[in-house]
């Protein structure tokens, strides 16, 4: 099967186009592929080769199916099976799962409803256009969390963060900063999209805290949702800058809004006295606010600095007190100092 697909993925653009049966026929496959692995109903010691074969068989032809629309890889009848083979594997998994010791930490569940997770987030990539499909990749980042606190398949779990990773490459992707940038993507769609995707992140990181023990993951969700968030202020400050609003910001007081931004989302994500974080919820405050201060530093200290800086230096305006150096300096400052008081009684290092 597998050297089959592999073998139609180098033949189809050197021979004439597929027949109208390919595609049904395919999908057929799947289903009784599927249907046929279920119905086996193997001893203990083969049902993980019967998921694997069933599982992973049945998504490798329904991703043919979808993949053999060509020009209709964004239609309905290409993310349609997609999703409906997603839903079908997981009935699978849900099926086996009594016949399992553990369903926590069980291979043939892995296999049948790793098959649909991997299907979901191909389906995703399918009916989504370029430019919104962070959220929509947020949104199956939720859903696949959700289905994690109830079922607890590891699986599911990996599923998960593999979707909000997905969520932060999409984020980050030119198709959506370049092209609100230049214009053709309204602002507020491109912040309607990252901030969403934030806020659904936010929402699996709350729904697996609260369900299970597994820390790591919630932390990883909601650190990939507070990136996504810090893009979109990043990104309506460069729109901002550009002059997309007729009221266009200087390099200085945009490059002090980004440093403020970063140690702001710092504070904000530093432990609580009652938390008992992991690695990542430990650090990731750390991390925000030391990149401000770094930043606050290399660039409005030193680089663009009104005295000494090089070509392209800032000129500052306003009051003699109540200018953009407050913003690049005594701002950050004071973020620092709430960020020490914090920390001053639990971690005396990073407080001084």
């Amino acid at each position: 099967l597998v050297m089959g697909f592999i073998s139609y993925l180098s033949a189809r653009f050197h021979y004439p186009p597929l027949g109208n049966d390919f595609y049904p026929t395919t999908l057929f496959g799947a289903f009784a592929l599927a249907l046929s692995a279920i119905a086996s109903n193997p001893h203990r010691s083969g049902r993980k080769t019967a998921a694997g074969a069933g599982g992973i068989g049945a998504a490798l032809l329904i991703w043919l199916a979808a993949a053999s629309r060509g020009e209709g890889w964004h239609s309905p009848s290409a993310w349609l099976p997609l999703f409906l083979g997603a839903a079908l594997l997981l009935a699978c998994a849900w099926w086996i799962e009594p016949k399992a010791q553990n369903r926590k930490a069980d291979a043939a569940i892995d296999l049948w409803a790793g098959s649909a997770a991997v299907l979901a987030l191909v389906g995703v990539e399918s009916a989504i256009p370029a430019e919104y499909r962070a959220a929509g990749h947020a949104a199956a980042a939720l859903l696949l969390a959700i289905g994690f606190a109830w079922r607890s398949w590891r699986v599911i779990g990996w599923a998960s963060l593999t979707a909000a990773l997905l969520t932060l490459g999409h984020a980050l992707s030119p198709t959506l900063i370049g092209g609100t940038l230049a214009g053709q993507l309204p602002l507020w769609q491109a912040l309607l999209t990252l901030f969403g995707a934030a806020a659904l992140l936010f929402a699996g990181s709350t729904v697996v805290r609260r369900s299970t023990d597994n820390v790591g993951a919630a932390e990883v969700l909601s650190a990939v949702a507070a990136v996504a968030a810090l893009v979109g202020v990043f990104v309506g400050l460069r729109w901002l800058a550009s002059g997309g609003a007729a009221v266009t910001l200087d390099g200085f007081t945009e490059t002090s809004l980004r440093v403020l931004t970063l140690m702001a989302a710092g504070l904000i994500l530093l432990p609580r006295i009652h938390e008992a974080p992991g690695p990542i919820g430990a650090w990731r405050g750390h991390v925000l606010l030391g990149l401000g201060l770094l930043y606050a530093l290399m660039m409005p200290g030193l680089a663009i600095n009104p005295w000494w800086g090089g070509p392209g230096r800032a000129v500052i305006d306003g009051m003699p007190l109540i200018n953009t150096l407050t913003l690049a300096f005594a701002a950050p400052a004071i973020l620092a100092f709430v960020a020490a008081n914090r920390l001053y009684t639990r971690q005396i290092v990073f407080a001084r």
